[in-house]
C-alpha cells in the first residue's frame, strides 16, 4: 500500500534534524541569569582591556586586568554548571599567564587568540541564553595551547571538500 503519485507524507514521517543541539541540563534559573549578566559584563571589560593591551603590550596593569577576567569568567562559569566556557576560560587565562611569566611575548599573534576567545564566548553565551549547552571549544583550545607552546597559531587544516573544490578550479601557471 503506497501513497498516490504526489502526496506529500504524514508529518511523522518527516525526516529528523541532524542532530538537536543539547538542552541544557537542570540548571538553577536565577544562577543562569547571575552568570550570564556577570559574564557579559567581563566580556564587555575584557574586550575594552584588549584592545587597548593591543595598544600598550608591555602594560602590566592592563595584562592583569584580562587575566583577572578570565580567572573571574573561568569560576563563575565552573560554579554556575558552564564546564565548556570553564575550560576555554582557562585556555585563555593559561595564555596570559605565560605572557605575564615572560613564557610567552606579546605578539599580535596572542592579541589574535585572545580575541578569538572572546569573540567565541560570545557565541557560547549565546547558546546559554537560548537554553542550549554550549558546544566544547576542543579546536580553540588547542589553538591556544598551540599558540602558547610555539608562539604562533597552527592554521586550522581546511575542510576536505574546499581543498578538492580548490584544486579541481585551480588554473595552471602560465
Amino acid at each position: 500500500m503506497g501513497l498516490p503519485p504526489g502526496a506529500a507524507l504524514p508529518s511523522f514521517a518527516a525526516p529528523l534534524p541532524a542532530e538537536a543541539p543539547p538542552v541544557l541540563p537542570a540548571i538553577d534559573p536565577e544562577l543562569a541569569a547571575v552568570f550570564l549578566a556577570e559574564a557579559a559584563d567581563i566580556l564587555d571589560a575584557a574586550d575594552v582591556t584588549l584592545s587597548r593591551w593591543r595598544q600598550d603590550r608591555h602594560s602590566a596593569e592592563l595584562l592583569n586586568d584580562l587575566r583577572r577576567e578570565m580567572h573571574t569568567l573561568k569560576g563563575s562559569s565552573r560554579m554556575a554548571g558552564f564546564t565548556q566556557i570553564g575550560d576555554l576560560a582557562h585556555a585563555t587565562e593559561s595564555l596570559l599567564d605565560a605572557c605575564a611569566s615572560g613564557k610567552s611575548e606579546p605578539t599580535d599573534a596572542l592579541a589574535d587568540g585572545m580575541q578569538r576567545a572572546l569573540d567565541h564566548f560570545s557565541t557560547m553565551l549565546t547558546e546559554v541564553e537560548a537554553n542550549r549547552t554550549p558546544a566544547p571549544a576542543a579546536e580553540l583550545i588547542h589553538d591556544l595551547a598551540d599558540l602558547l607552546e610555539h608562539g604562533a597559531p597552527v592554521p586550522a587544516p581546511a575542510p576536505a571538500a574546499a581543498t578538492a573544490a580548490a584544486a579541481t578550479t585551480a588554473k595552471p601557471a602560465s
